[in-house]
């Protein structure tokens, strides 16, 4: 799990490396090119993170994600790319804190990511919390 708790619009920089950390994880490659064991990755986005769910947020050009191979593109692209990689076993999830989401955004859904409670388990963010073997915090 990643834990996102800072707004694009002020540390675009380390959203994006958050999220390419977050779908490198997700598509690691063994040295012989190989695929690892497929890895649920799953970004929970708190506080001023929430704000990964608004698509007039992460959609602005100057976002830009430098990836692993040096190319660049948009903070939009990127969790796009994290949040549609769904190989056989691995479901990626962009899980918003219901509380600092809503604190933000009031009732309006999000554009990207999850809210539990709507049309998800009410107990998403338990399920995340208590199933992370690891936890990354940005």
């Amino acid at each position: 799990m990643i834990v996102v708790s800072e707004n694009p619009r002020s540390n675009a920089e380390r959203t994006c490396l958050a999220v390419t950390l977050a779908k490198t994880l997700a598509r690691a490659k063994k040295p012989d090119g190989e695929f690892y064991n497929p890895q649920n990755v799953t970004i929970f986005a708190t506080l001023d993170g929430a704000a990964l769910g608004v698509e007039r947020v992460i959609d602005k050009r100057r976002f830009k994600c430098v990836q692993g191979d040096g190319s660049v593109i948009s903070l939009q692209e990127n969790l796009a790319q994290f949040l549609a990689y769904d190989g056989e076993t691995n479901h990626n999830h962009l899980v918003l804190c219901p509380i600092c989401y809503r604190e933000r955004f009031g009732d309006r859904l999000p554009d990207y990511g999850v809210l539990p409670g709507v049309d998800v388990s009410p107990t998403a963010v338990i399920d995340v919390l208590t199933n992370a073997d690891k936890v990354i915090d940005f």
